[in-house]
């Protein structure tokens, strides 16, 4: 340590971090080299922490089941006067890193002093779900600050004991105190010590620095001439470094000096490992993780790119999208890993059939784009398309010695620089299934007939957004039928569209459009709402209809959103009824999904009731009604319509009858029609029914009038009326 002057110093370190992706592997893969703590908290759909690195716990004193058991300890480890600041901090909706200085409880009891850094993380609607953050333990650096303000006697003890390359600058720029380790950083970084040493002005070093054509020094002076002259309260610079470290990377802190006399601390802090987490973290956000090709976001960026330089050039843009044929038969045969497998196979070859510097990309699932740009004659993209069909219909070799034989289909599509990415897109993907209609393994270029088609789809969903927006949406409501007494015991909703120009439009005729469109997920939250409000209405003004549960259907989308329990309880909540009011449809095909299985049992947790709908037409597997809380199965009306005459369907019809009588599930037969279908099921044992025999689905007011009447016998209800039992709230038990 050299240097006669003596001022306070203040350490700091630029630690910001940018989440890039949830990438959980990537982290656990860094964490042993790290010594910087990273963990995640989400606040949806219930708090808890995601990811607490090791540092965290080496820091701390505190381990991971401590953490992860207890959602509140990182509060209750804060300071009490540090905890209003850090709530603050955490739960900021903006999109800006926030920076804060904490205090958190050892588990041996003693404060350690932390910087911490965060940013929020917002779903698609903006709503805020976790906060990533990035800390270190800056207890040494509190330490030297609190030191140097207690005794300046102490000052040059303290300065050498900073890892970093530490300077410390009077009020005009002059250096008068550096430590050791900042001969060794300048020295290695091929500066002149002698320009930097005690006594320099570091201002005008900086000044020379920048007319010899160092990058970065002109920057640097202005941001010290701002902290000195007051006007800026740090300034912070991430660099490559030179020289000797050519492979690592810095940060630059210039801090105030918080003494009377003034002046300015500067710190250089190796963050490599920072640097290489960033790098890390981008690739994950802008790759697909299983094939390590562009996804989405990079292709859309590359894209928009390609057309900006069509413009310019006069040239043309081609998109490929490739879709494989038959796919999901692979998955089904042989295991999602061999499904993996071949993805991953189909990847690298496609990098080898596309033309230098066109971008191969992976959308997701088995959906691939090629984009082809600079081309000067637009047939060159068939031979392109070609070279794909051939190439990648020859078998592919597996791990395993094996070898699987595919196709994939290839829409087209080809724009110029006005062309906007996401309808060339658009283009591509209704030409591949025109590929796909044709016959499969075999590619489609896009032209104005299925841009036709294209408009004609177009045009039904901007139809079916405005028919959200205009509430043209209308819920009916069909009786669920008691078969031996007759008489009703709960109500179906069942969605209509009342079309400003073609009428009632029954679910058929639009509602794969809004599964395709993702606008099924707000309009099956409007059914749910409605036919909980009709619920409550009913219980107001018929108490009869008041009492009967009300099942409605739940498409897969919904199911799969983290927050959709929480909406089913708030449309309960809003309309003053029971959640054993309630019966949620679901689809064979949603329960084998796993990302819907918590969201089930999250809903059963809060006393909803699940039916599985069409059973029997799906994935027909039955590990799920064993593990799921299933309360109702829903035998489908391909198999009610064959008994009497088909002694398939009768077999199928009493083995399900049979599986949910012993499993304590309630079955209902959907679609009787006649009075044949009904006295089939009565011998086989069935206990409830829908369909037109009993009444065909109604507006509100019709089903009131249909329903209001005295409860006769139950030969009559059978031949003539549906007849109405008052239905108390249902027990918990599956066989409710």
């Amino acid at each position: 340590m050299r240097g006669s002057r003596t001022a306070l110093s203040t350490q700091y370190r630029d630690v910001t971090f940018r989440s890039l992706a949830e990438s959980e592997s990537a982290l656990r893969a860094l964490d042993e080299r790290a010594s910087d703590m990273i963990y995640r908290f989400r606040f949806l759909p219930e708090p808890g922490f995601d990811y607490v690195s090791g540092a965290v716990f080496a820091i701390t004193g505190w381990t991971a089941e401590d953490f992860y058991s207890d959602t509140a300890l990182m509060f209750e480890m804060l300071h009490p006067e540090d905890r209003r600041s850090a709530a603050t901090m955490m739960r900021s909706p903006t999109d800006e890193n926030h920076r804060l200085r904490l205090r958190l409880r050892h588990r041996d009891g003693h404060w350690v002093w932390t910087e911490h850094y965060t940013v929020p993380v917002v779903d698609e609607h903006g709503v805020l779900v976790a906060a990533e953050v990035i800390a270190r333990d800056i207890s040494d650096q509190v330490r030297i600050e609190d030191e140097l303000r207690e005794s300046e006697r102490t000052a040059n003890a303290v300065l050498e004991s900073i890892p970093g390359p530490t300077a410390v600058l009077d009020a005009a720029g002059v250096i008068s105190m550096v430590n050791a380790a900042w001969d060794e950083y300048m020295l290695a970084s091929g500066a002149a010590a002698g320009r930097y040493a005690v006594g320099t002005d570091y201002l005008a070093a900086c000044d020379e620095a920048a007319r010899a054509g160092v990058e970065g020094s002109a920057e640097v002076a202005a941001g010290v001439r701002a902290v000195l002259a007051g006007t800026h309260d740090g300034y912070q610079l991430a660099y490559p470094a030179s020289g000797r470290n050519e492979d690592r990377w810095f940060a630059m802190d210039v801090s105030p000096m918080r003494t009377e006399a003034g002046g300015a601390v500067v710190l250089h802090s190796d963050i490599t490992e920072r640097k290489r987490y960033e790098e890390q973290l981008r690739h994950q956000a802008l790759h697909d993780s299983l094939t390590g090709l562009p996804n989405r976001a990079l292709l859309n960026d590359r894209l928009e790119g390609a057309l900006g330089r069509a413009r310019r050039d006069g040239n043309e843009v081609a998109v490929l999208l490739l879709d494989v044929d038959g796919f999901k038969v692979v998955n089904d045969a042989y295991g999602h890993a061999v499904g993996d497998e071949l993805l991953v196979a189909l990847a690298g070859r496609l990098r080898t059939l596309v033309r230098p510097g066109d971008t191969v990309a992976r959308l997701g699932g088995d959906e691939f784009v090629v984009l082809c740009e600079a081309l000067g004659d637009p047939a060159e993209v068939a031979v392109v398309a070609k070279r794909m069909v051939t190439g990648l219909a020859v078998p592919l070799h597996q791990g395993d010695g094996s070898e699987l034989s595919i196709t994939v289909s290839i829409g087209v599509a080809v724009g110029r620089g006005e062309t906007r990415g996401h309808g060339l897109l658009h283009d591509a993907d209704a030409a591949m299934y025109h590929a796909k209609e044709n016959g499969r393994n075999r590619f489609e270029l896009f032209d104005a007939r299925l841009a036709g088609r294209a408009h004609a789809r177009l045009t039904i969903e901007e139809t079916l957004e405005r028919a959200i927006v205009n509430g043209e949406f209308r819920v009916f409501y069909q009786p669920i039928i008691e078969i031996d007494s007759g008489v009703c015991v709960g109500m179906e909703a069942l969605l209509r569209w009342e079309h400003p120009e073609r009428g009632l439009l029954a679910p058929e005729e639009f509602l794969s459009m809004a599964e395709e469109t993702g606008l099924i997920v707000p309009i099956g939250a409007w059914v749910l709402q409605e036919s909980c409000r009709q619920r409550r209405r009913w219980q107001q003004s018929h108490p009869a209809l008041g009492s009967l549960p009300i099942s409605v259907n739940v498409a897969t989308q919904q199911m799969q959103r983290p927050d959709f329990a929480h909406e089913v309880a708030q449309a309960i909540d809003a309309a003053g009824i029971s959640p054993r009011e309630i019966v949620l449809e679901l689809t064979e095909r949603s329960l084998m999904d796993a990302t819907v299985v918590p969201t089930a049992l999250e809903l059963h947790g809060i006393g909803v009731r699940l039916a599985v709908d069409d059973f029997g037409i799906g994935y027909s597997s039955l590990t799920y009604l064993k593990t799921l809380p299933v309360d109702q199965v829903k035998i489908d009306q391909s198999f009610v319509n064959g008994l009497g005459r088909d002694a398939v369907d009768g077999a199928i019809v009493t083995a399900v009858i049979t599986m949910t009588r012993a499993l304590g599930i309630v079955a209902i037969a959907e679609g009787v029609e006649t009075e044949q279908q009904r006295d089939e099921l009565v011998v086989l044992g069935c206990g409830h029914a829908q369909g037109f025999l009993y009444a065909h689905p109604a507006p509100p007011e019709e089903i009131e009038l249909l329903l209001e009447r005295p409860v006769g016998d139950p030969a009559s209800a059978r031949s003539s009326a549906v007849l109405v039992r008052q239905v108390s709230p249902a027990p918990s038990s599956a066989a409710s």
